[in-house]
């Protein structure tokens, strides 16, 4: 039970805020790890942001809607275990990184399997990661060797999303081995080192499965795609030539497109005349109703 002060009033919560004393040492410590993470943020913020814009629920389609819920929630995960390793939360926080992963995976094969979107939004059924990684196959051709990444990840966080000896006994002892409870969290420089390196790398792969997702990369402004060229070749320090592009010949090609896109002041219009717009779509349920009335 909370401790009462003289005047009735119980005493802050410490038992349950403890690491925001951490929070202070870890937001000084490793300021350059930081402002690299929350840069592929805002690559990815500014991907979700477009993509909220686009979409229309008049006329959206399950894989739209699918895709964009899971990419918010790897957005958010992310945002968590940030926040989670910043208060000397590491261990939960690779746990919460592993949803932010499954997430993201996932987001990139609903966009592009519409039956599988319209079980997943309409009979919440549940999607293995398996089967994203069976999917990152498909997305390289067929190569078998291309899912062998995600499977370590996911071996490597599973360890730490589940109570296994190797994410629970440093609660118990140090790397020393010496026996030291640690029922609250504790500043780790190293530890939260590493925690946030697995962050951006995670946060990288979730900017790769938004580009992925969509219906074709043109669509958005060469410079996000350049930007997340350039923050992956910062992050891993290889050259990384398969990201390479005639960045100028793209930006050419997207003002081109931009060109043929019709002003927001005709899409009233144009969903009035589609099929698939959700006003003809109870316009004709209604009809439909009205037909098979005794």
């Amino acid at each position: 039970m909370n401790e009462i002060h003289a005047d009735g009033d119980p005493a802050p919560l410490h038992r349950l805020f403890s690491g925001f004393s951490v929070f202070e040492k870890s937001e000084k410590a490793i300021q350059p790890e930081w402002q690299m993470l929350d840069r592929v943020m805002g690559i990815i913020e500014h991907g979700l942001r477009f993509a909220s814009n686009a979409i229309d629920l008049r006329a959206a389609f399950a894989n739209e809607v699918a895709a964009l819920c899971c990419l918010i929630r790897a957005y958010q995960g992310l945002q968590s275990g940030a926040q989670l390793a910043a208060t000397g939360f590491y261990t939960d926080a690779r746990a919460v990184i592993r949803g932010a992963y499954e997430s993201g995976g996932l987001s990139r094969m609903l966009a592009h399997d519409v039956p599988l979107a319209e079980r997943w939004l309409r009979k919440a059924e549940w999607v293995p990661d398996r089967a994203s990684r069976d999917f990152a196959v498909a997305l390289s051709g067929g190569d078998e060797e291309a899912k062998i990444p995600y499977q370590q990840y996911y071996k490597h966080a599973s360890a730490y999303a589940h109570p296994s000896a190797k994410s629970s006994l440093p609660f118990l002892f140090t790397p020393d081995a010496e026996f030291r409870p640690r029922p609250y969290p504790v500043f780790d420089e190293d530890e939260l080192r590493a925690v946030v390196y697995e962050l951006t790398a995670e946060a990288i792969f979730v900017a790769y499965c938004f580009r992925n997702a969509m219906a074709n990369d043109e669509i958005m402004d060469p410079r996000w795609h350049q930007d997340l060229a350039d923050v992956a070749r910062a992050f891993t320090g290889g050259p990384m030539e398969h990201l390479e592009a005639d960045w100028e010949a793209k930006q050419r090609n997207y003002e081109d497109f931009q060109t043929f896109v019709r002003p927001a002041e005709e899409i009233d219009e144009f969903l009035r005349g589609h099929p698939n717009a959700v006003n003809n779509v109870i316009a004709r349920a209604r009809n439909e109703d009205q037909d098979v009335a005794p």
